[in-house]
């Protein structure tokens, strides 16, 4: 799997939660799945036999007739199939310190008319304390109980984009609440590329602590590769970053999401 391929598991994600909102729907296992005809409404004025984005009715799998769809057409499918207030769409950034979650967050969320949420600035301001003091005063079990809970608030909001602080992947917890949400971008850059930036970004170096004795690079390198697998593990979208812009990497998601950008 090369970085910035999309992952299998994000068109069974939504068809799983399409079975939580109480309809039929089966993931192939292939990143795709069917939805028999008949279980949505389309909207007033729309033909049911309305292609959307890619999808097309068709005969197959033992007869049954429905909509077959791939992870790409998967969320406006959803849109047009369900009632708005039925299906939850929001997405999540995961990443390592460095990689412009908050930035692009931002600009996804903007681009969709949607909210945003940086995970790390709601925890702070709830603790009345930054994240380095947190660490300090209670230590880093405190702060990933607190992160938990915040993620917790957050990871059911529909039409939002959440920002997440790079060690969200650590908790089995945080990558079950992960795992509801209909999308989880892995945004990615090598360690000295990381390295590089978290330097130029002064205006966050006092908020963080170091998580290692040594700090620096070192630091970068280790914990960028114990939390690769974790990060794999969550991610339905891979995106690389180095030597992108935060609004060329806005577009990218949007586009490979399928969502509607209105920006």
């Amino acid at each position: 799997m090369h970085a910035g391929q999309r992952l299998p598991q994000f068109g069974d994600r939504l068809a799983s939660q399409i079975g939580a909102n109480g309809k039929t729907a089966q993931g192939s296992g292939e990143g795709s799945g069917f939805i028999p005809c008949g279980v949505g409404r389309p909207r007033q004025g729309e033909s049911s036999q309305k292609i959307v984005n890619g999808c097309e009715r068709r005969d197959q799998r033992n007869g049954r007739r429905g909509l077959e769809y791939g992870p790409s057409a998967a969320l406006p499918l959803l849109r047009n199939l369900f009632p708005v207030d039925n299906i939850t769409v929001n997405l999540a950034l995961i990443g390592y310190r460095g990689t412009g979650k908050t930035t692009v967050a931002a600009l996804v969320a903007r681009r969709l008319g949607w909210n945003w949420v940086d995970l790390d600035v709601e925890l702070e301001r709830a603790a009345g304390q930054s994240i380095a003091e947190i660490f300090a005063a209670s230590g880093e079990a405190a702060f990933r109980a607190s992160e938990t809970q915040t993620l917790q608030r957050y990871a059911a909001q529909d039409r939002t984009v959440l920002a997440t602080g790079g060690g969200v992947v650590l908790k089995p917890r945080n990558r079950e609440l992960l795992a509801g949400m209909t999308a989880v971008v892995w945004l990615q850059a090598p360690a000295d590329v990381l390295w590089q930036r978290i330097q130029a970004d002064t205006a966050t170096q006092a908020r963080r602590p170091n998580l290692t004795s040594g700090g620096g690079l070192t630091e970068v390198e280790q914990l960028l590769a114990s939390r690769e697998p974790l990060y794999r593990q969550c991610a339905t979208l891979e995106v690389d970053t180095e030597e992108r812009s935060p609004e060329e990497l806005a577009a990218e998601i949007i586009a490979r999401l399928s969502l509607e950008d209105n920006g």
